[in-house]
């Protein structure tokens, strides 16, 4: 039975962790596990900086979102423990760098040497999870996973954060307020919503878009010359970060929240943090 579970990650921490992370660290202590945290000095020495700082027991390593550099130094200390570990890994750094951003051809050297590092990578874990069943089969078919080292865990949300509202009642004329956030990354599809934003004219809609990233300023661009002699049916508010609590506000100040529209393999296999975020605060 695990009882203690040590959070392995450079840079780890609970108060400022990823949504992600959140969500799993609520429900470990939920169900009655106790965790530690361990953040190394080096990602790629961390198991000798744990055996000098001997560090107290536990029955489980647990390697969180985007730790990949972790999971190889962890991996040697839980051997040595004789415990399990355990992968959270969100995304695969190949899938990312071949079929989504296209920075590698597929079948180049470079991808099938990434592929190959991250295929004995993910070996390593006795754990791996996934956050959706679309991800757990790209594991399994891919990196080469087996089905019974794979567990499918939701992205869920931090219901300490995001809780339910009762949506607003809209006076006659007022203006549907729809709503965006990301990092503007091509899994967004924000060229969608722009150009759905763009060919709109129904009823009076009010969009605002949150956060920053690559593709901000050429949706910015676009919806600004859209705009510029005005356009009835929509008005376009972007908006940089925020912090989450005033993000969980804006969530539910809105009346409709946008997933994500990108086309990619990946985009497929994805349910974002933003769709469980908005079910959770009821939009």
């Amino acid at each position: 039975m695990i009882e203690k579970v040590l959070i392995w990650a450079r840079g780890a921490t609970l108060d400022g962790a990823y949504s992600r992370d959140r969500v799993v660290y609520r429900l470990l202590a939920q169900a009655g596990v106790r965790f530690s945290i361990f953040s190394p000095l080096l990602s790629a020495t961390g198991d000798i900086e744990a055996a000098l700082r001997r560090l107290p027991h536990c029955d489980a390593i647990w390697v969180p979102t985007f730790r990949h550099r972790d999971v190889a130094a962890a991996s040697r200390y839980a051997r040595r423990r004789g415990v399990p570990l355990i992968f959270d890994p969100l995304i695969s750094a190949y899938d990312k760098q071949v079929n989504e951003r296209e920075k590698f051809a597929t079948g180049s050297r470079a991808a099938r040497h990434l592929l190959a590092r991250e295929r004995a990578l993910f070996a390593r874990a006795d754990i791996v999870i996934a956050d959706t069943a679309g991800h757990a089969e790209y594991f399994r078919d891919v990196l080469g996973v087996p089905t019974s080292r794979l567990v499918v865990l939701p992205v869920g949300a931090d219901e300490s954060v995001f809780g339910p509202h009762p949506p607003r009642r809209l006076a006659e004329g007022e203006r549907v307020r729809v709503l965006f956030y990301g990092s503007f990354i091509r899994l967004h599809g924000v060229p969608t919503i722009v150009e759905a934003i763009k060919a709109y004219r129904g009823p009076p809609l009010e969009f605002r878009l949150i956060g920053t990233g690559p593709m901000r300023a050429e949706a910015e661009a676009a919806l600004a010359a859209a705009t510029a002699g005005g356009h009835a049916h929509a008005v376009v508010h972007f908006e940089d970060w925020l912090p989450i609590e005033a993000l969980s506000a804006r969530i539910a100040e809105a009346d409709i929240v946008l997933g994500i529209f990108g086309t990619t393999a990946k985009a497929l296999r994805v349910v974002p943090n933003k769709v469980y975020q908005a079910l959770a605060v009821g939009r």
